[in-house]
């Protein structure tokens, strides 16, 4: 079949991508994978279906030929990678996003390799979103593990752990400056035994608690984990006084 011949069935088929052929693509799809059957995610499911379908539609009626590398695909391609990786999201297989492409083939009655472009849009764009999921879920658990405690009378630590970015270390160096003024803590500690990259992340959470100067100007701050000569050099750094320990025991021995 040509690719002339190609655009006006597939224009024949899928119409204007009305309710009944939004009903018909999702029932083929569901017939190939009972994932979607089970999923809680039906509605978003079929919102999002019916996005994708109305752009090609549209761009199948002003394209003059099947050929997802011509601009006129752009938006429809838009759409459907944005539904794999919202796919990838909520945690539906890949089988699932490919099988939206075989669903679709099988409502068509086509073959050829608008479908096979179509998978490989869909493959692509779901790995994607497996990758910013799970950046997404690695961010949280680190904000989560920087914890902030009590560690004796007046005395405040965090404990940094990981590879906090600035959001996290934000949000943990704010609870910290919080508990120093509810506690009137006179000795801030930030200990870094359990970062994976000591020198980088604690030059930056210091840099943070630098910005606190005025609640900093009647306490002391102490880091634990680290070399006595890269605190003194980081204290130079932030132009704030610093003290280094290379174990906590040491940093409260000296108070």
């Amino acid at each position: 079949m040509s690719s002339d011949e190609h655009l006006v069935r597939l224009r024949e088929r899928l119409g204007d991508g009305g309710e009944d052929v939004i009903d018909r693509w999702l029932d083929a799809t569901r017939a190939r994978c009972w994932q979607l059957r089970v999923s809680k995610h039906g509605d978003q499911l079929r919102q999002r279906c019916q996005a994708c379908l109305r752009s090609l539609t549209q761009a199948l009626h002003e394209a003059e030929s099947v050929a997802l590398g011509d601009p006129i695909f752009r938006e429809p391609i838009q759409h459907v990678s944005f539904l794999a990786g919202w796919m990838a999201g909520v945690d539906l297989p890949v089988s699932a996003a490919v099988g939206l492409c075989q669903g679709l083939r099988d409502l068509t009655g086509e073959a050829g390799s608008f479908y096979d472009w179509l998978v490989v849009v869909v493959a692509e764009a779901y790995a994607a979103g497996v990758e910013q999921a799970a950046d997404a879920r690695h961010r949280q658990l680190i904000q989560k593990s920087q914890v902030v405690c009590i560690l004796r009378d007046r005395v405040v630590g965090l404990f940094l752990v990981g590879d906090p970015d600035r959001e996290a270390l934000d949000d943990a160096i704010g609870r910290l400056m919080m508990l120093a003024v509810m506690r009137d803590a006179s000795t801030i500690v930030l200990d870094a035994a359990g970062l994976a990259d000591v020198e980088e992340r604690m030059t930056l959470a210091v840099s943070h608690v630098a910005e606190h100067r005025q609640a900093l100007a009647t306490r002391t701050v102490l880091l634990s984990g680290v070399s006595e000569p890269f605190a003194e050099a980081l204290a130079q750094r932030v132009d704030l006084p610093l003290r280094g320990y290379e174990r906590l025991d040491f940093a409260l021995d000296s108070l």
